[in-house]
């Protein structure tokens, strides 16, 4: 292809949709709003941000995961399953003829919520399962890297249902689990296992939204204490955790330190372990409530990504290598590793040492705090 006039490419993971298949982000990209009554809806909400990157140039390639719009069910947070959607699609659109994305060209993952777990799922997966591709970076918002701890945490708040999406994608995946969950909950928890099956997020929360998960199961316990006394359930939760290995491009993680879904320590362990394992890491935390941090984080994200990753665009991908920016990371290789966070800050944004009283510690000329 004529390189001078290739584009960046950026992967978006997108964040809970349903487990329905008229719940697909391709659909609704057609659509723009989904409607089977009486109150079955979902608005394909994250246009906005891709038809942000796309007037700045950026060529974009959205997943519907595996099973969602597809033959099968929707395998919803799955570490594997959602990082190996995000990989294929940049390869997809890698392969297609006749467009400007170069095959060997850079390439961005980002994701917000479900879709923060799928891209930092993808980045750090990505040197076993496709070295291949040119990362440049990753963006990982409000990432569900705890699985069990997401469960525990949004059981009774409007997002209940989310919780048999966790269990049917588990069932999907893992289908040894089914006579261990079968023997645990109750009619109500088999009503709620086959309904949301079948539901976009919305329709889910107003059918179970605020409703406690203990009156799913036999024993009046929550699913969370159930899973967590099944041997094998908590062997599969943790095949979920994401931060085992170790991402070999930038990433920056924000959270929001309210956050009520994702709990925010979720975000603070995960930059903690990967800067532990050598991997450059930033950690930024938005204060904003959870209702307006997304699309706050859009405007913010943009301003980062775009005169960045545009450079690659305008200079025709012929920059000297390991150079191109995005996220406000410079990817040049650094000497030393660094990891700039506010995992290590305390609420003044000021860099807090681990050892006793910073005694023997020196914060690192390199080190960037995060949010700053």
């Amino acid at each position: 292809m004529d390189r001078a006039g290739a584009r960046p490419l950026v992967a978006a993971a997108v964040g809970t949709h349903g487990q329905g298949d008229q719940c697909a982000p391709s659909k609704l990209f057609n659509t723009g709003i989904e409607y089977q009554f009486p109150t079955d809806v979902m608005v394909g909400y994250e246009s906005i941000w891709v038809n942000t990157l796309l007037l700045n140039g950026i060529a974009v390639v959205v997943t519907d995961y595996e099973g969602l719009g597809t033959p099968g069910d929707h395998t919803y947070v799955n570490r594997e399953a959602e990082a190996h959607a995000v990989l294929d699609s940049v390869r997809a659109a890698q392969q297609l003829p006749n467009t400007s994305i170069p095959a060997d060209g850079p390439v961005g993952l980002w994701g917000y919520s479900q879709g923060g777990g799928a891209a930092a799922a993808a980045t750090e997966l990505k040197p076993s399962y496709a070295p291949e591709l040119d990362l440049k970076g990753t963006y990982a918002g409000a990432p569900p890297a705890d699985l069990a701890a997401t469960l525990q945490q949004v059981d009774g708040t409007f997002l209940t249902g989310v919780i048999g999406y966790a269990l049917n994608g588990i069932l999907a995946q893992y289908p040894e689990v089914q006579p261990l969950l079968d023997s645990e909950i109750n009619d109500r928890g088999r009503q709620m296992l086959a309904a949301t099956k079948n539901q976009c997020v919305a329709e889910s929360g107003l059918q179970f939204g605020f409703q406690q998960s203990s009156s799913f199961t036999n024993s009046g316990e929550s699913l969370s204490a159930v899973l967590a006394r099944l041997p094998m359930a908590q062997a599969i939760l943790d095949e979920q955790k994401i931060g085992k290995l170790t991402p070999e491009s930038p990433v920056l993680i924000q959270h929001g330190r309210s956050d009520d879904i994702v709990p925010f320590g979720q975000g603070q362990q995960l930059a903690r372990d990967w800067c532990g394992k050598g991997a450059t890491v930033q950690f930024s935390v938005n204060e904003l409530p959870r209702s307006f941090r997304a699309w706050q984080s859009i405007t913010r994200r943009r301003t980062w990504w775009a005169p960045r990753i545009r450079r690659v665009h305008d200079r025709s991908l012929q920059q000297r290598p390991g150079t191109v920016q995005l996220l406000n990371v410079n990817i040049e290789k650094p000497r030393n590793t660094i990891c700039s966070g506010a995992f290590l800050m305390s609420t003044k944004r000021s860099f807090r040492p681990s050892s006793p009283r910073g005694e023997g510690r020196k914060r690192p000329a390199d080190v960037r705090v995060g949010g700053s």
